[in-house]
């Protein structure tokens, strides 16, 4: 039994909307706390920072992809590396999406069972997000790029909703004076950020043949990446507005703490849940495509036709091993993320595009 082989192209607004929904979700999750207890108050220049990073490598990515028309990374890093290289990337690219969109989920998954549906049990929440993330991933990209403008429609009202609750409680003092813990924390900080944002780089260089062939790739890499990076900026700038940069700190999913501090006129407390359902689309995308990418991945490294049924199955299931292993534990999964997740994933980030454009400016294809 093979998977569905609907959704082969996505157009150049389904591109650019997929990557601002995959940019933002999980950094403001987890990673505004982290980088908050990092860098203080210069915890947004650490986002503008890494920000600034990851649209430089995927435009690096798109450089390169351009030149190897209908050809995914792993296809022409075999031209580029050789074939063993070639695999060796496949399945660090197939182990990295992998872990990414096991990320992803347990974020959504510790909002809901911390916040929404405390007595539900874990399992329970893991395993129906999971199913839909795996029905997603059979549909095809085109149908999970079409979910993307819904997200970015929702991303947009999330925002609003924001800048109406927040605006009465900006407190300039909050984020001034700039850089004053100096500029390696704000490094340090913007390293966080991009552990969070870097899978979304290298999920481009797979996805590029997917486009349709008069898309503009390059563009919509930069207003995907500026849109969704404007968001988490603004999220961070919100959370040192109304609860201070030591607050912020204190908090493991500070997110959520923000909206449930704040409210819109003497009417309206306690909107986490609605704010919940905007957020819950474009996560849901994010999770979704970057499963798609492992197993594309996986499909690719070595060279089966299709991806079939048995293999969005097995994934799913892994998914939910790793999830439970790695998420099930609070403390367990914070040291993760801030551990052995950051160095991993920004290894990935940088090293691969880097090698890549290196290789394709002083090397011709084989």
């Amino acid at each position: 039994m093979k998977a569905s082989n609907k959704g082969s192209v996505i157009n150049n607004t389904q591109f650019w909307a997929l990557i601002a929904c995959t940019v933002w979700p999980t950094v403001i999750g987890y990673g505004a706390g982290a980088m908050a207890r990092e860098a203080g108050r210069d915890m947004w220049l650490g986002g503008i920072l890494a920000l600034s990073g990851t649209v430089i490598l995927a435009l690096l990515l798109v450089f390169v992809g351009r030149k190897f028309p209908n050809q995914t990374v792993i296809e022409y890093s075999s031209s580029l590396l050789g074939k063993i290289p070639a695999k060796v990337l496949g399945l660090l690219l197939f182990l990295y999406f992998l872990l990414a969109s096991q990320q992803s989920a347990a974020i959504y998954i510790h909002h809901v069972t911390d916040y929404l549906l405390p007595e539900t049990p874990f399992l329970v929440i893991t395993l129906t997000h999971i199913v839909v993330v795996c029905y997603l991933v059979w549909q095809g990209p085109e149908v999970i790029a079409r979910i993307s403008v819904i997200g970015l429609i929702n991303a947009a009202l999330f925002n609003l909703l924001l800048l109406t609750a927040t605006v009465q409680n900006i407190n300039l003092d909050r984020i001034l004076p700039i850089l004053d813990e100096g500029l390696f924390p704000v490094l340090k900080a913007g390293m966080t950020a991009s552990s969070f944002i870097g899978p979304n780089v290298l999920m481009i260089a797979m996805l590029l043949p997917l486009i349709a062939s008069n898309g503009k790739p390059g563009r919509s890499t930069l207003a995907g990446f500026m849109l969704g990076g404007t968001t988490f900026i603004f999220y961070f700038v919100s959370e040192l507005f109304v609860m201070g940069p030591n607050t912020t700190g204190q908090m493991r999913i500070a997110c959520m703490e923000l909206v449930r501090s704040i409210s819109i006129t003497k009417y309206l407390h306690r909107f986490e849940s609605g704010m919940a359902l905007l957020w819950y689309w474009s996560i849901l995308v994010q999770a979704g495509i970057l499963f798609y990418c492992a197993v594309f991945a996986l499909q690719q490294t070595f060279g089966l036709k299709k991806i079939y049924s048995f293999m969005i199955i097995m994934g799913g299931a892994t998914l939910v091993v790793l999830i439970y292993l790695l998420a099930f534990s609070h403390v367990v999964f914070m040291h993760y993320l801030e551990g052995p997740w950051k160095f991993f994933s920004v290894s990935l980030e940088y090293g691969i595009p880097l090698t890549i454009f290196a290789v394709t400016l002083i090397r011709k294809p084989q």
